[in-house]
């Protein structure tokens, strides 16, 4: 940029670095803006999965109102729940809720659930929350 003999800018010079101001100004926005509005999956409590067990034959310790009642607490919109143990006679299933909506959180892995016998065995488990 020019200055004259004052030490002034040109009507020009001043435009130009006036847009120059603004343009990024307004980038830093957009910027600001888009990461603000990034929606971050829910995390997922499995505190609840503490109740499982397995009483002849059949896993029990969790259904819809165990779901319903998590899902207040944790502000959940929905909630589904897939737990598979492996027992002698062969594989049992729980599943349990429904999901909808976009915005999903997942957690899934393995642990021990007790037996009514006093055993345990291992579980694997699969939970999907959705954002309320």
């Amino acid at each position: 940029m020019r200055l004259n003999r004052r030490a002034e800018a040109g009507f020009m010079e001043a435009l130009v670095a006036m847009m120059v101001a603004t343009i990024a100004l307004t980038a830093f926005m957009g910027v600001l803006v888009h990461t603000a509005a990034e929606e971050h999956p829910p995390e997922v409590s499995l505190s609840f999965l503490d109740a499982l067990s397995v009483e002849d034959g059949v896993i029990v310790g969790i259904d819809e109102d165990v779901l319903r009642r998590e899902c207040g607490m944790m502000g959940y919109g929905s909630m589904a729940v897939k737990v598979i143990v492996r027992l002698p006679d062969g594989p049992v299933t729980l599943k349990a809720g429904d999901v909808s909506g976009e915005n999903l959180g997942f957690a899934s892995g393995t642990m021990a659930v007790p037996c009514d016998d006093g055993t345990a065995v291992t579980a694997a488990y699969e939970v999907v929350v959705s954002s309320a």
